[in-house]
């Protein structure tokens, strides 16, 4: 039995059996799920209000018992330097999964939640659309932690293309942004793990959780990171592969459905049977004729052999087709110099 176990073992063993198995049950101190008001009020058959009253009374003993035990207290003590050393915020499920290097057991959230209530000592906070559920020591903080979260998030949002195309430009901000306001990396570190604002892509890119480069949700996003990863042109079916490879909350991706968003978003471009790659990495949309014209609009008139090369870039069109198509008199005309222009530029 390990230093936590024993120790809550003995803040109980003075309760009456009642009080002792409403808490048990309602921090799951027993190795199971902890329960609801409700389910334990069910179980006993009153309602959810007298289980409440009989917790409260078990925490008041329980309390009683903490102050004066010595082992309660250096947990106690444990657990602020914990968080002290952490800029006086942590994650609840982290904090726990750690504690087995302090105390040689991996303690469960319930039984570290039975100390908070019981000590009075710790504020926390449950899990929100914007927080995991996390410790602080104290209300300056929890005040210092929101501070940081939100002028990082502010920082990096207008600098997203930076951010997510630039190695260490996340990390050089960070840097800057605990350095305006006077804390610690590790403390930095620690207020960014309790939000939910931040997230770090299948490929280690780090950013917010709101964009599709860090954070995909879509197979549209999922797409979009696995050709910006590759580089390259991908064929479809080459990309749902790669989608399965890293999408940890998927057990398939169809390859169907990958092919459908590829067609919907303009974002992608087809530049062969089946094969995509970005407008972002400077393929152009359109057919061939498209293509040609947009290439002499740029460049002038070039010569067959030319053209040919900077269509070949765009599509993975046979030389041939290219050429077929350079014949449209209505389109393109060809000088005495042997080189074609745009007719209609």
């Amino acid at each position: 039995m390990g230093k936590l176990t024993a120790t809550i073992a003995k803040l109980l063993s003075n309760l009456d059996v009642r009080k002792k198995d409403v808490l048990m049950s309602r921090f799951g101190l027993d190795g199971k799920q902890p329960m609801t008001l409700q389910a334990v009020g069910d179980k006993y058959g009153v309602t959810r209000e007298r289980i409440r009253q009989i917790e409260a009374l078990g925490l008041a003993e329980a309390r009683t018992a903490l102050a004066e035990s010595r082992e309660a207290g250096e947990i106690v003590k444990t657990i602020t330097s914990y968080l002290d050393e952490r800029g006086g915020v942590a994650r609840e499920s982290i904090m726990a999964s750690e504690m087995v290097k302090i105390w040689g057991e991996k303690s469960s959230v319930g039984a570290l939640a039975f100390v908070r209530e019981a000590s009075c000592r710790f504020g926390w906070q449950g899990e929100t659309p914007e927080f995991h559920s996390f410790w602080y020591t104290d209300k300056v903080a929890l005040a210092a932690a929101k501070n940081f979260i939100s002028n990082f998030a502010k920082a990096i949002a207008g600098k997203r293309q930076e951010v997510v195309n630039s190695v260490g430009v996340y990390d050089k901000m960070f840097t800057e942004t605990t350095g305006a306001q006077k804390i610690n990396s590790k403390a930095g570190t620690n207020y960014l793990i309790v939000s939910k604002k931040f997230a770090v892509s299948p490929y280690g890119n780090k950013g917010l959780s709101e964009w599709p480069e860090v954070n995909p949700v879509t197979i549209r996003d999922w797409s979009y990171l696995v050709l910006k990863k590759a580089s390259e042109p991908l064929h479809f079916e080459t990309i749902a592969k790669k989608i399965a490879e890293v999408h940890t909350r998927r057990n398939k991706v169809f390859t169907p459905t990958v092919h459908n968003e590829l067609i919907k978003d303009s974002r992608f471009v087809l530049v062969g049977r089946g094969v995509y790659s970005l407008t972002e990495c400077g393929y152009e949309q359109g057919g061939v004729k498209d293509l040609i014209k947009v290439a002499l609009k740029n460049k002038g008139p070039m010569t067959a052999a030319e053209i040919v090369e900077m269509v070949s870039k765009q599509r993975l069109f046979k030389k041939n087709t290219i050429l077929l198509h350079l014949q449209n008199r209505k389109l393109f005309g060809r000088g005495n110099d042997g080189k074609y222009f745009a007719s209609s530029v």
